[in-house]
C-alpha cells in the first residue's frame, strides 16, 4: 500500500506560483506517485475540487479548519472502504466562523481521521498539520494525537502523516509512545521537504509519515521537482507500507 503526503501550498501567490499554475505539476506528481492514500494540506474549496479531477480514482474526506477555510483532506482510493471519518481541533479557543484555535498558535490546526478497510484489514489513518509559530501548540497537538491512537484496540494499525512544520527531534513523543517513522527506511541522505520554491533547499524533513502497530516501512521517497516553477513550496513524501498480521 502506498501513502503519500503532499502540502500543496494554499492559493495566495501570483504569477508561477499561482495555484492554477501549479495544478498541472502538483497533477503531474500525484501520477508518478500513484499513491493509494493521499494526505493534503493547505487545501481551499476550489483547490480541493480540483484535486477530485486530478484523482478521479480516489474518495476524498475531512472537513475544514473553519467554515470555507483550509483543509487536510486524506484522498482515499475507491477500493477501500472508509468507514469512519472525522475531523478534530486541537484547540478549543473559538475563533472565525466555527473554528478553535489553541492558545499559542498562529492559525486553528486540525487532524483528519479515517477508519480504512481494504478488504481484508482494518487501520486507521491521521492527516494533520501543526502550528508553524509555536512549539508549545505543536508539542500540545502531539500530545493530543497519542492519547487519541493510545484509546484504539489495542495493535489497531496507525499510519499518522501531515506537515509537522518540525523536526524529527521534536517528535520523541510520537516515538516514545510506539511510532516509527518513515524516515528509518530513507536511502537518501538529503531528507529536505520544505523548500520554499528553492531549489536550494536544505535543512531536516518537517513533513513526516509514521506506522504504529503491526505494519512495516518498505521504503520511503521524496518526490523533487526540477524547477522552477515548482508544484508547491513542499517536496511531497511518499512511501510503501505493507501488514505484518
Amino acid at each position: 500500500m502506498r501513502i503519500a503526503t503532499f502540502n500543496i501550498r494554499i492559493d495566495v501567490d501570483a504569477g508561477e506560483r499561482s495555484f492554477p499554475n501549479r495544478l498541472p505539476l502538483i497533477e503531474r506528481a500525484l501520477l508518478a506517485m500513484d499513491a493509494d492514500i493521499v494526505g493534503f494540506q493547505e487545501v481551499a474549496p476550489a483547490m480541493r475540487s480540483a484535486l477530485r479531477v486530478c484523482l478521479p480514482d480516489h474518495r476524498d474526506f475531512g472537513k475544514p479548519r473553519e467554515q470555507g477555510g483550509e483543509a487536510n483532506p486524506l484522498f482515499v482510493r475507491k477500493n477501500h472502504t472508509v468507514e469512519a471519518a472525522t475531523t478534530r481541533h486541537y484547540g478549543t479557543i473559538p475563533c472565525g466562523k466555527d473554528g478553535f484555535i489553541q492558545a499559542d498558535a498562529a492559525f486553528p490546526r486540525i487532524h483528519t481521521r479515517i477508519e480504512v478497510h481494504d478488504g481484508t484489514r482494518r487501520f486507521v489513518v491521521l492527516n494533520t498539520h501543526l502550528d508553524h509559530e509555536s512549539p508549545r501548540a505543536r508539542e500540545d497537538a502531539l500530545g493530543k494525537l497519542v492519547r487519541f491512537v493510545e484509546g484504539l484496540p489495542k495493535g489497531t494499525p496507525v499510519i499518522l502523516m501531515g506537515d509537522f512544520n518540525a523536526p524529527p527531534a521534536e517528535l520523541a513523543s510520537l516515538l516514545a509512545s510506539g511510532f516509527r517513522s518513515c524516515w528509518e527506511r530513507a536511502a537518501d541522505k538529503n531528507l529536505t521537504t520544505f523548500h520554499g520554491f528553492s531549489a536550494k533547499g536544505e535543512g531536516e524533513p518537517i513533513d513526516h509519515i509514521l506506522v504504529k502497530g503491526p505494519l512495516a516501512v518498505d521504503s520511503v521517497h521524496i518526490l523533487r521537482a526540477e524547477g522552477p516553477p515548482f508544484p508547491s513550496d513542499h517536496h511531497p513524501v511518499f512511501c510503501d507500507i505493507r501488514f505484518l498480521a
